[in-house]
This record gives C-alpha cells, structure tokens and sequence, in this order.
C-alpha cells in the first residue's frame, strides 16, 4: 500500500513554493483529529529523512477516511474559504493534505504551508487555487476556399 500511496502522489500533485499573504475566511473540520494527533503524525513522519517514507507515514494515516466530494468552498459567485476538512477527502485535498503534513512540523505551520500548497501566492481566491483547471481558448478553424475547376 505505500507504494500505491507514492504512486498517487507523483501522479497527481505538482506544488509551487510561493510566498503567503493575508487570510481569507476558514472552515476547518478536523473529523477524527485533533491538533495534538496532528502534531503527534508529524513528529512520527520526522523520524525519517526519506520523503517517500514520510509520504507513506502520513498517507497510510488518511486510511479508511471517507471520500467526499467538493469539499473546498468557493467558486466565481462565491468567496473562497480557507478549508481544512480531514473528515472527508478526494484526490487533490489528500494530497494537499499530505504534502502539507510532510513538509511541516506543527499545526500552525500545516495551516500555513497548506495555503501555499493550494493557492498560488498564498492567496485564498478560487481563482489562485492550484489544481483549478483553466479553461483552454477554442480555435477557430480557418475554412479553407476550395477553388473550383471551370470546365470549358
């Protein structure tokens, strides 16, 4: 299983390391957690040098914890909300998640690094989030004038 763990996270996860700013509103629910395992998870990850191994520790931590959908809160009508929601995860909060918990040692920097890791400069926007898709420019097909053949 931790292989398939690191598998993921090379799959799916590309961070740029940018400077924080200001904070926007938060939702935060820990589910099962609470800031001392938080510490406590980190402090075990510490114990090795080894990224992969770290990224094994936390992520066999996020074992049995539930999909959820859509859990990040925001969107081009809706402010964006600074969320932190380990009762439920999908493919790129677990891996926010992890990443954040690799690179740190307490919760307050999880919290911290967890805003740079989503939004580029830190800033909580939807239109900063890091895996927001951007939508691509259609091209528009030049039609070709076909030349027609007088026959005489």
């Amino acid at each position: 299983m931790p292989l398939r763990s690191v598998l993921l996270f090379l799959l799916c996860f590309s961070v740029s390391i940018l400077p924080e700013v200001a904070h926007a509103e938060e939702a935060i629910n820990l589910g099962r957690w609470d800031r001392d395992a938080i510490d406590s998870l980190q402090n075990k990850a510490a114990q090795t040098q080894d990224p992969r191994q770290k990224i094994s520790i936390i992520s066999a931590a996020f074992l049995n914890t539930p999909y959820a959908a859509n859990t990040l809160i925001g969107s081009e009508q809706r402010a964006e909300q600074f969320v932190i929601n380990l009762a439920g995860v999908d493919c790129f909060t677990l891996l926010d998640y992890v990443e954040a918990l690799r690179r740190t040692s307490d919760f307050d920097q999880f919290t911290a690094e967890l805003r740079r890791i989503r939004y580029r400069d830190a800033k909580v926007d939807f239109l900063t989030r890091n895996h927001l898709k951007k939508k691509k420019k259609k091209k528009k097909k030049k039609k070709k004038k076909k030349k027609r053949r007088r026959s005489n």
